[in-house]
């Protein structure tokens, strides 16, 4: 099979993996996230939307472009995840440099009301995993390529 069927058929996969193990109340897609100062991520593999998150539909077909302040996590769904890893550094990339901003703006304040959490102004960038279906033979080679990757991901195409 040519390698854009097979992988959609592996996204599928966990897509229904997902929906069928998770709450409701998270939806699944795929598509490219912004954030407010215009940054684009490109095409990502699944996107898992917070509740109540707003996303927009894109006229071509399933996809759609996603908030930044709208996306839980992203996953990127590989075949082979270690020929395939350059590919896990451009996108991971490409979603560390979004911007967002999950504090409240505004709010109704009761005299019953809660003070606001000051924890989630300390949540940064959106959470990004991947699943190869293929990859390394041993964890210790999949920790190494971890080690030399961390440092490196997101720096790169910073100019874009």
């Amino acid at each position: 099979m040519p390698a854009a069927m097979v992988g959609g058929e592996r996204e599928l996969v966990l897509h229904g993996l997902l929906r069928e193990t998770l709450p409701p109340i998270y939806r699944f897609g795929q598509g490219a996230i912004t954030d407010a100062t215009g940054q684009l991520t490109g095409q990502v593999d699944l996107v898992m939307e917070l509740p109540f998150g707003p996303s927009l539909p894109m006229p071509a077909g399933s996809h759609r472009l996603y908030l930044a302040e709208s996306v839980a996590a992203v996953v990127e769904i590989k075949s082979d995840l270690s020929s395939q890893w350059g590919e896990v550094e451009h996108t991971v990339g490409r979603v560390r440099r979004l911007a967002r901003d999950l504090r409240q703006t505004q709010g109704l304040a009761l005299e019953s009301s809660p003070e606001p959490d000051k924890r989630i102004a300390d949540i940064q960038g959106i959470p990004c995993y991947v699943v190869g279906f293929r990859g390394y033979t041993t964890v210790a080679g999949l920790c190494r390529r971890l080690d030399e990757t961390m440092p490196s991901v997101g720096t790169e195409d910073a100019e874009e």
